[in-house]
């Protein structure tokens, strides 16, 4: 994990890593791990196949989602993790924004009642997401829990491409981007095209284009850069920020 890695929500901290949730050094930070499997036969498919050897047969099975536990002395990578709560998606689903609610909604529930406090999950990408899903499925997590009792010590957001953003990521891009793109990459682990599309979407929520329909997240700080970097003495504009940033 480097430098952009911590934030909080409520009590819960959240990391965000880029890598294999598979991966060993991953997996011996957590209690437990939620899959979520894109449609397509896709390499973390395939990776989930060779994973769920190592574990027991599942405890819980409800519709596509499958419960499993390990196995008592597992020797394996996979040892220290207690729980894999994995949605085999086996119809080759494409999430929308709603399936996405229902699917944060039944795995938290699901791991808070099994007590773990340290959680991994992978990225998921769904319809209308406008470059930046994983976004989607943080602003899930948050709003489930700030409305949600739970035991959660640690959330692990973990995904291959990196396409997890935290906070201080983005503050960092609206703050150097301008003078040095490329520094922006190299810290913050984003491609460029990823930057270029939390742009778009910064100037869909502002109504300048229909990139997507915006994330919160990305408002809320473009909004604070925008009141950090005034303009005459006034906060400086929806427009003057897009075209500031090239994107409109």
């Amino acid at each position: 994990m480097g430098l952009f890695d911590k934030h909080f929500t409520n009590t819960v901290k959240f990391n965000y890593v880029k890598g294999d949730i598979f991966k060993t050094s991953n997996i011996s930070l957590l209690d437990a791990i939620i899959v979520f499997i894109p449609c397509g036969l896709t390499s973390i498919r395939l990776e989930t196949d060779k994973f769920i050897k190592h574990l027991d047969e599942p405890i819980k099975q409800d519709g596509e989602f499958f419960l499993y536990k390990n196995k008592p002395n597992n020797k394996s990578p996979q040892s220290k993790i207690e729980y894999a709560l994995i949605n085999r998606n086996k119809s080759h689903q494409i999430y929308s924004k709603k399936d996405m609610v229902l699917l944060v909604e039944y795995t938290l529930k699901e791991m808070s009642k099994l007590g773990v406090k340290r959680i991994g999950m992978n990225g998921v990408r769904g319809y209308g997401s406008g470059g930046i899903p994983e976004q989607q499925l943080i602003e899930e997590v948050q709003y489930w829990l700030n409305k949600n009792e739970n035991n959660f010590e640690k959330i692990h957001f973990i995904d291959l491409r990196g396409g997890f953003v935290g906070p201080q990521q983005i503050r960092f891009i609206l703050n150097n981007y301008i003078e040095d793109e490329q520094l922006c990459v190299r810290e913050t682990g984003q491609s460029s095209s990823s930057i270029k599309a939390m742009f778009q979407n910064i100037a869909a929520s502002y109504g300048f284009n229909k990139f997507s329909t915006g994330a919160k997240l990305y408002t809320e700080l473009a909004d604070e850069y925008r009141e950090q970097n005034k303009i005459f003495g006034k906060t400086m504009t929806k427009k003057s920020f897009c075209l500031r940033f090239g994107v409109i």
